[in-house]
């Protein structure tokens, strides 16, 4: 079971891998009625100007109905990697450029995550 404690030092972990020390980063565990969109598993809203943001990522103990485990250290990174790439992030009107967007940080949060995981970490953040 995670607790925010937990949450807070993955979050801090990945921030070193991924090169985000700089920004301040807060992560909340939510339930899944507590998000924007009902079939989120986690979100970041963040002020580039002031390096700040907040992680909301769903609670380990909800019960989703999808038939995709939920794996919140790839929620993490995924919304960790969005800071990287706010500058770039499409108009939500956009739907098609916006969907692309978010297909690619996932991309990049599963591929970083497996050669994390699989013990290359000579490539990530060193």
């Amino acid at each position: 079971m995670r607790t925010e404690k937990n949450v807070d030092e993955l979050c801090r972990k990945w921030q070193k891998i991924l090169r985000l020390e700089d920004w301040e980063i807060h992560t909340e565990l939510f339930s899944a009625r507590e998000f924007e969109e009902c079939d989120r598993q986690g979100e970041v809203v963040y002020d580039i100007s002031t390096g700040q943001a907040i992680i909301h990522l769903l609670d380990v103990d909800a019960r989703l109905d999808t038939p995709f485990p939920y794996d919140l250290e790839k929620v993490l990174v995924h919304e960790l990697l969005h800071l990287h790439f706010a500058i770039f992030e499409p108009e939500q009107e956009d739907r098609l450029r916006h969907d692309l967007w978010e297909r690619t940080v996932e991309c990049m949060a599963r591929t970083m995550l497996l050669l994390h995981r699989q013990g290359n970490t000579e490539t990530l953040g060193r």
